[in-house]
């Protein structure tokens, strides 16, 4: 997975080839939004490295899936994809969400530059995507279908493309927090469609100094390295000494439900201890 923030170290933690000062202060404290200086993790003769942040960017694929396993996704779940490369979408297999039957309540939307492009109840062959456009799916609370699994086939072709939308730099706090949004303030909502996905870096813990969300429609998840759930917050229940461990998964989802003013948002942090 690739580091949301740098090393100050380079190449390694604590390697002889790393770049780091011979004479620079030890002691030195390095500070940046995700991560936490751990001198025993170097070789302080070289230099001061920090520890694996606790907010990571995922892995970006060709193909990604409407949900986990060969069953019917659940009501009430969904993601957020970034565009990385220019390209066309295409669908391996069926694509079903239900508008024939129920109508349109499970959708796939296509943002750019906070717009939106289209909404589909089924495939979008063909359709152009743009670096930096988003894919939203959502599903509301009474509805399960098959699903699907969508692609995109870019120039490159190196198998990737799409890649589950990280946090924004300014919802990375100096304290090592994270937001829900870069307006979060105690007072002003947060916005339909939005959300982020990243994966723990190092083991800890996590815990909200603010949460409050739209009930069930609007969700913070903990998930395995395998995207199965461990844990959902929703409502005015945010994490509280909550452990995780490294290549775990944190998932913000918001679908189009309305927002009421009370629904601020979060502020989640991170310790290296629960406690």
């Amino acid at each position: 997975s690739r580091r949301l923030s740098s090393s100050p170290c380079g190449k390694g933690k604590g390697s002889g080839d790393s770049g780091c000062d011979k004479n620079e202060d030890l002691r030195q404290d390095i500070s940046t939004s995700t991560g936490i200086v751990d001198l025993s993790m170097c070789d302080t003769k070289k230099c001061s490295c920090e520890k694996p942040s606790f907010v990571e960017a995922r892995q970006e694929d060709e193909c990604i899936d409407s949900h986990v396993g060969s069953s019917t996704y659940e009501p009430l779940s969904g993601w957020r994809y970034k565009v990385t490369e220019q390209g066309l979408l295409y669908c391996d297999g069926i694509f079903d969400v239900g508008w024939e039957k129920d109508g349109k309540f499970d959708s796939l939307i296509i943002m750019r530059n906070g717009a939106i492009l289209g909404e589909w109840g089924t495939c979008p062959t063909d359709f152009q995507v743009e670096e930096g456009d988003y894919l939203i799916f959502y599903s509301d609370n009474s509805h399960e279908y098959a699903g699907f699994t969508l692609c995109l086939s870019t120039a490159s072709r190196d198998g990737g493309g799409l890649m589950p939308a990280p946090p924004a730099d300014d919802i990375l706090t100096d304290d090592g927090c994270v937001l829900s949004h870069p307006e979060f303030n105690g007072v002003d909502r947060y916005y339909r469609y939005s959300g982020y996905s990243f994966q723990i870096g190092r083991d800890g813990c996590m815990t909200a100094e603010a949460f409050n969300v739209r009930n069930e429609f609007s969700t913070l998840t903990l998930k395995t390295s395998e995207s199965e759930e461990i844990t959902k917050y929703t409502g005015e229940n945010g994490p509280k000494n909550q452990p995780i461990k490294a290549g775990e998964i944190i998932t913000w989802k918001v679908d189009d439900a309305f927002i009421a003013d009370e629904n601020i948002g979060y502020k989640i942090c991170f310790s290296d201890t629960c406690g």
